[in-house]
């Protein structure tokens, strides 16, 4: 401000004195951020002074420029040298109490620092001893959870769950308790109809393949063409409806996790054979060509789960299979894993579908040419006994011999290697 006045003293310029005016301006409202909650009582005092001394300095000079007066007395500007020390007092003053308060607050920091470092100390060892007793309190009842837990999971409904411990734990307890009376409910109940329907399905079954035998013989006398086709027709519903108790059967020895591994040493291909040979019915009925390329392999497996898994794959491919086609069958070892391939000549399995035939209950869209339609269990059977000796399945793209399904199996040679 000083120096803007002075400069107008000489050079009259109007911009001069516009600038002393804003400095004036500048300088209150500078001042007024400095009254804030916290300033010491004496520096608000010599706040307040240097604002009053500085405003009545302003409003003379501001009088005498204005009514035309526009010389002014070295007097009147030397009181800006005045000012100019008043201010220098105040902020010496503010750098003494800033750093009176800065040693207080260090002080004080230091203060609740050693104060933390007790407290700590004293905290760790009584949280050391609170988390042991909680953790004794808590790991006997969650440990007897587990393990209900895993007799739960294994498929063992006969050991009841009793928890001791905390409410929560308890009440947890209850409901494993439940839970398992209700599983096993479940279980004898699946069990008994299983074993039901499978009795009930199989009486007939018997009576009916008996029956169709007969007249297959003509033992009740000569059938003309049209019978022939009849009895036919009656023989592959008795297969198709085997291979589903079959299935059946087998699935419910899965869920009830009996799927442990019964090994013995056989020739896989001399098994093939025979199931072909089972099929053979069905394979001539759809006039279907068989192009096996099998040698004879010693392997060391569970028989009858890989029995299943050949069997199902060969139905599956004869039904979806066309008439008058192809049906592929290879064999053979390398490395120590025999590989199985069966592919077919059908519409295949789209895109859509691939990722869910080995769901349980999953069926193809498709009916299909089978009189009697699947369960939707052969690939999951398929699926189950695989992994069970370690092995793997793929769903190999189709070529153009077979644009149909081609499944490849990879089983260890040796299930004890």
């Amino acid at each position: 401000m000083e120096r803007n006045i002075r400069q107008y003293q000489i050079l009259k310029e109007p911009d001069l004195f516009k600038g002393f005016q804003d400095h004036h301006q500048t300088f209150i409202d500078a001042a007024d951020k400095m009254k804030f909650k916290g300033v010491k009582s004496e520096l608000q005092a010599t706040m307040d002074n240097l604002l009053e001394n500085e405003n009545k300095l302003y409003l003379l000079i501001n009088q005498k420029i204005i009514s035309g007066q526009r010389e002014l007395t070295k007097y009147d500007l030397n009181e800006y040298a005045y000012l100019t020390l008043d201010a220098r007092k105040l902020a010496n003053k503010g750098r003494v109490q800033l750093r009176k308060e800065a040693e207080a607050l260090s002080i004080a920091a230091k203060q609740v620092r050693q104060n933390l470092i007790y407290s700590v100390f004293l905290a760790v060892p009584l949280a050391l001893i609170l988390g042991l007793i909680f953790v004794s309190l808590l790991t006997k009842p969650i440990k007897h959870i587990g393990q209900a837990i895993r007799e739960i999971g294994k498929g063992d409904f006969d050991q009841s769950v009793h928890i001791h411990g905390p409410k929560d734990l308890e009440n947890l307890g209850k409901h494993l308790e439940w839970l398992r009376l209700r599983l096993n409910q479940l279980e004898n109940d699946k069990q008994n109809f299983i074993k039901t329907i499978s009795h009930e399905l199989k009486t007939p079954l018997a009576t009916l393949k008996e029956g169709s035998g007969i007249l297959e013989d003509e033992i009740v006398g000569e059938l003309n063409q049209e019978q022939q086709e009849i009895v036919q027709l009656m023989r592959l519903g008795c297969i198709q409806l085997n291979s589903l108790i079959e299935n059946l059967l087998e699935y419910q020895k899965t869920i009830s996790i009996q799927t442990e591994l019964n090994c013995s040493t056989f020739d896989m291909a001399t098994l093939i054979q025979r199931i072909i040979e089972e099929y053979r019915l069905i394979i001539n009925y759809k006039k279907i060509k068989t192009k096996e390329f099998i040698s004879s392999i010693k392997v060391q497996a569970d028989r009858d789960k890989v029995r299943v898994i050949i069997s199902n794959l060969l139905s599956n491919a004869l039904k979806f299979g066309n008439s008058d086609s192809e049906l592929g069958i290879s064999l053979k070892v390398h490395k120590n894993n025999v590989y199985l391939l069966i592919e077919d000549q059908g519409k295949g399995i789209s895109t859509n579908e691939q990722e869910f035939i080995f769901n349980e209950f999953y069926q193809d869209k498709s009916s299909g040419v089978w009189p009697v339609r699947g369960s939707g269990l052969g690939l999951k059977l398929v699926k189950d006994y695989v992994n069970i000796h370690h092995g793997v399945i793929r769903l190999l793209k189709p070529n153009k011999k077979f644009p149909g399904a081609r499944f490849l199996v990879r089983l260890p040679v040796n299930q004890n290697m």
